[in-house]
């Protein structure tokens, strides 16, 4: 973990592409894009579905790591609309009935709105546009605002890093503008975007099991 002062908080982010508001007991994560490789397959493309168990494994080390009472996904919780019969949903209402327990909020991405809602039964407090804390917004696009802070996601934001060879890596990492608070998506099927900071942005890169904070020197590719 690495822990950061922002918005006149205490948080914590997490290598497994997680942010910990350690006051309200909440984890918070991004983009978990579920049921993607059901969308691929259906268009033909061979995709295993190793990655639901993938991302519901970065979840379940996230929850206990910090030991959360609430989890908010930023958007896109679903990639696409699912089928009755999908193996997802299966694999899904198990994980939720081994954390019956946890308060499960959910912010409506992109994908979410033409996905539809998840079932009733799976107990997601559900938010269409946004969800606000404490003068805090949690919604699924970035965006700075006049009156208060924001945590999003959406854009999986990475960053490029280079080897000893100058072989390019790209890093999943978490982008502190002023103002907004970026996470980086959570999902194992989702790819990652590229960031191109300013010297006043702070830029916190994911490795496999710590969280770097790159000094400007570093960002200037």
């Amino acid at each position: 973990m690495l822990r950061i002062d922002w918005a006149g908080e205490e948080w914590l982010l997490l290598a497994g592409r997680g942010l910990y508001w350690p006051r309200r007991e909440m984890l918070l994560v991004a983009d978990t894009h579920f049921g993607k490789p059901s969308t691929f397959r259906r268009a033909g493309i061979p995709v295993p579905e190793e990655a639901t168990d993938a991302t519901l494994s970065r979840l379940d080390a996230l929850l206990t790591r910090t030991g959360a009472r609430t989890l908010v996904v930023l958007g896109d919780l679903l990639h696409a609309a699912l089928d009755d019969e999908d193996v997802v949903w299966r694999r899904l209402a198990d994980w939720r009935d081994t954390w019956r327990a946890l308060a499960w909020v959910v912010v409506a991405g992109n994908h979410d709105r033409s996905a539809g809602r998840p079932p009733t039964a799976f107990d997601i407090e559900y938010h269409d546009r946004y969800f606000e804390l404490d003068g805090i917004r949690l919604q699924h696009h970035p965006a700075s605002l006049p009156d208060c802070a924001v945590v999003a996601g959406h854009v999986h934001p990475g960053f490029v890093l280079y080897d000893v060879g100058q072989t390019p890596m790209r890093m999943p990492c978490f982008h502190l503008q002023r103002d907004v608070l970026t996470l980086p998506a959570v999902g194992a099927f989702t790819g990652n975007g590229r960031v191109r900071p300013t010297l006043e942005d702070r830029v916190f890169v994911c490795g496999d099991d710590e969280v770097i904070e790159l000094p400007p020197v570093e960002r200037k590719r």
